[in-house]
């Protein structure tokens, strides 16, 4: 079976369920309002790349859209002061209509005024925050960016490596095997160390490039296996949970991981070619 394929068949009823209790949190405790975005985003990668939910999604959908819409309207400032600008970005790109969410609507033409304020050079995220307000590129070019040297990549920080994730999200370029191989071992190694922020968006930038092979594979299956019983991504060590509120583990590390992994789910199923053929 296609790797991408198998990553994806998976009981996703569970997920629904888990991200829409995030999503509409926002309903009850204004300060859940960034952890709503990111569940939201969650629901809206499921209804556009798990059929087999398809109208259970949109539903779950329209309900958090709708709670994190009236917030907006609102509280507007101060909900926009807790989101992350790219999550908007997003949010509105996954959506099939922009028109019928105002308070959506409206974070977005913000962060359009705020992008357009920045000067100096520009940050891969800034890059690819353009990107979303311009429309992702659809298209990889076969156009190889400047060599780098997979050896120096090994030093590169995580910042350094995310910036250069999003440069490529940004403009999709045909990547030396070399180069795709050592960011997918790379991806593979901190997702074994749960830095899964810096894995996932690797994995998403190889995948966006049309980038395969064993090690990317390797990846997906590790996300894959973090699956838990009540449909959300990421296991610990129990030995590192003392003293931690279990709502908190849940937000900050749980919820940003199932996000991430319904991410490398998207980037695989939009990078499959016609018919799904690996």
């Amino acid at each position: 079976m296609n790797p991408v394929l198998d990553f994806a068949l998976l009981d996703e009823d569970a997920t629904a369920g888990y991200l829409l209790k995030h999503a509409s949190a926002v309903s009850q405790d204004t300060r859940l309002i960034a952890s709503s975005f990111s569940a939201t985003l969650g629901l809206l990668y499921l209804e556009r790349q798990a059929p087999r939910i398809g109208g259970e999604a949109s539903t779950m959908s329209s309900q958090a859209l709708t709670a994190l819409d009236q917030r907006l309207c609102t509280d507007f400032d101060a909900s926009l002061d807790e989101l992350d600008p790219a999550m908007v970005l997003r949010v509105v790109a996954a959506l099939p209509t922009r028109s019928r969410w105002a308070g959506i609507a409206r974070a977005r033409d913000e962060v359009a005024a705020q992008f357009a304020r920045v000067r100096g050079p520009h940050t891969g995220r800034a890059r690819y925050i353009q990107s979303l307000l311009s429309g992702p590129s659809a298209d990889v070019s076969p156009q190889l960016p400047p060599p780098l040297d997979p050896v120096a990549i090994l030093q590169w920080t995580s910042p350094q490596l995310i910036a250069y994730a999003y440069e490529l999200m940004a403009q999709p370029h045909r990547l030396d095997p070399d180069l795709a191989d050592c960011l997918a071992l790379i991806a593979l190694s901190d997702l074994r160390k749960y830095r899964f922020d810096t894995a996932c968006t690797l994995l998403c930038a190889l995948l966006c490039c049309g980038c395969r092979s064993a090690y990317l594979d390797d990846g997906m299956a590790f996300i894959r296996l973090q699956r838990r019983s009540n449909g959300s991504y990421g296991h610990v060590n129990m030995l590192n949970k003392k003293n931690v509120i279990p709502d908190d583990l849940d937000r900050q590390f749980h919820l940003p991981f199932t996000v991430h992994a319904l991410a490398v789910q998207d980037a695989g199923l939009r990078s499959l070619p016609s018919g799904g053929a690996a």
